[in-house]
């Protein structure tokens, strides 16, 4: 194994992981509303749902970013049994795969607080939205740059 097959690997690894640890925080933060809603008699908010799984996009991005890794490391040349920019292309991957997961996981605790506030008040949602926005961006901004460090690499 070389080190660009150990970012092929981190460029989905980490995102997913930040995208199971936002997609909990986010679930929890959902269902304690609900729970409030409950003891208050309110039906419950299925738009809340939104929140729990808004991290889930970030797994993607990984998984994007993975297959450009891939195809690079494919078309590498190999000269004595070593792949060239093999370097380059697991540091990319583990900083971009750890970039995309941390916007995931930071997500999922802005979706926990979005899903208390709007349980709480019915209102905000498209302020909710516009937020978390941000954090997406980010991962976007993380995946884009990765696979444009890549294709110069090819």
């Amino acid at each position: 194994m070389n080190l660009g097959e150990i970012g092929f690997f981190a460029a989905f690894a980490l995102a997913a992981l930040g995208s199971v640890y936002g997609i909990v925080a986010g679930s929890l933060g959902a269902i304690g509303a609900w729970k409030k809603g409950f003891l208050n008699g309110k039906n419950a908010d299925m738009s809340l749902v939104f929140f729990a799984s808004f991290p889930l996009s970030q797994s993607l991005y990984g998984f994007v970013l993975m297959l450009s890794i891939r195809t690079a490391l494919n078309s590498a040349v190999v000269i004595d049994g070593v792949v060239q920019n093999s370097l380059p292309l697991g540091v990319i991957g583990l900083f971009a795969g750890a970039v995309i997961g941390l916007c995931a996981a930071l997500q999922g605790k802005v979706c926990a607080a979005a899903a208390d506030a709007k349980g709480e008040t019915g209102k905000g949602l498209a302020q909710y939205i516009i937020v978390l926005g941000v954090l997406e961006t980010v991962a976007l901004f993380a995946m884009a740059f990765g696979m444009l460090m890549v294709g110069g690499l090819s």
